[in-house]
């Protein structure tokens, strides 16, 4: 896998701890190409930022 490229859509702060980050990171497997559009969530601990998890965004989703 190559990863080609990262852009991150929206950032929204829920509280001083919570946060959830819109991407799309792009790759190139065997030559194919792939997009990943993700909407995930992050908490922040003893200073640190860790996901959580995270929603895929299919064009229906958009």
């Amino acid at each position: 896998m190559k990863w080609l490229g990262l852009e991150v859509r929206a950032h929204r702060e829920i509280d001083p701890d919570h946060a959830e980050v819109e991407f799309v990171a792009r790759s190139r497997v065997g030559g194919r190409a792939t997009r990943l559009h993700e909407r995930s969530r992050f908490v922040r601990e003893g200073g640190h930022w860790y996901y959580l998890d995270g929603d895929f965004i299919t064009k229906d989703k958009a």
